[in-house]
């Protein structure tokens, strides 16, 4: 059985990774924060001082959500090394895209059916006891408490169903079995290498920001011409991000696929040789 890696070698192992691939990665995870930043300062926002709301703007956060979805999967792609450009990750994302999308959706609305539910209980258990506002209190925070764990644990027991539907040919209900099943062993290192991903995520992108707001407010007193354009500058620190999160989560996915030997054939055949 392949011996498994703790989350500093994988975390080691996926930054040696995306160096080595650092621009194709960069130019493929670049898509997506560039067009947020361009529809930041393009776009109105969605309602204006009048409450009137702006469809073009509801629009083009649904078209800025597909093309998330349509970019991860072509990263996810890209970092199995399915495909060895940009160029063929974005021909090959179509049909994974798509599957994707639906079990996100799936996912979405069986998550919001089970919080309405939760809720339900909640209040119904809370409404037939005594008028006792400090048990009430407290019954209501653990019951939170209890729903909050309950969700954060679905939440990384179907983590890795993106990448089933992304690189194997497995059903899209099965992908989330097929999680399940991959994560089963090894539940609190998947939890610690998420949190780990999250923290670095969010210390360096509070970090730049604080940063680049210095630098943006030192520039809007000499030149205000560049100051509005220094959040281009948080492109490629989030692209960065983007690229090293997937290629790290992708080969937590292979490694535990090997460990497991459950996953079905890659759905996307080889590419061609790499150029």
């Amino acid at each position: 059985m392949t011996p498994q890696k703790n989350i500093i070698d994988i975390l080691s192992l996926s930054w040696s990774e995306t160096n080595k691939r650092f621009v194709p990665l960069m130019c493929l995870a670049g898509v997506v924060p560039l067009v947020s930043y361009l529809a930041n300062l393009l776009l109105p926002e969605a309602q204006n001082a009048a409450g009137q709301i702006n469809w073009i703007s509801i629009l083009s956060i649904f078209v800025f959500t597909a093309l998330s979805g349509y970019c991860t999967a072509a990263l996810i792609l890209l970092a199995a090394r399915r495909v060895h450009t940009p160029g063929q990750a974005l021909q090959a994302a179509w049909r994974p895209f798509w599957r994707m999308l639906a079990g996100s959706i799936i996912l979405y609305i069986a998550l919001t059916v089970v919080g309405i539910v939760l809720g339900l209980i909640i209040f119904v258990t809370l409404a037939g006891l005594p008028d006792n506002s400090s048990l009430l209190l407290v019954l209501a925070v653990v019951e939170i408490l209890l729903i909050t764990a309950l969700i954060l644990t679905a939440a990384v027991y179907l983590s890795l169903f993106p990448y089933v539907l992304v690189l194997t040919d497995t059903p899209i209900f099965s992908s989330f079995l097929q999680s399940f099943r991959l994560i089963k062993n090894a539940f609190w290192k998947t939890t610690g290498l998420l949190f780990l991903l999250g923290l670095i995520s969010g210390a360096v992108l509070f970090l730049a920001g604080l940063l680049l707001g210095i630098i943006s407010f030192i520039l809007s007193l000499v030149l205000p011409v560049l100051a509005n354009v220094m959040g281009l500058l948080m492109v490629p620190v989030t692209a960065g991000l983007m690229a090293f999160t997937q290629v790290t989560v992708t080969l937590f996915y292979l490694e535990r696929s090997q460990i497991n030997r459950q996953v079905p054939a890659a759905a996307v055949p080889p590419a061609g040789p790499e150029a």
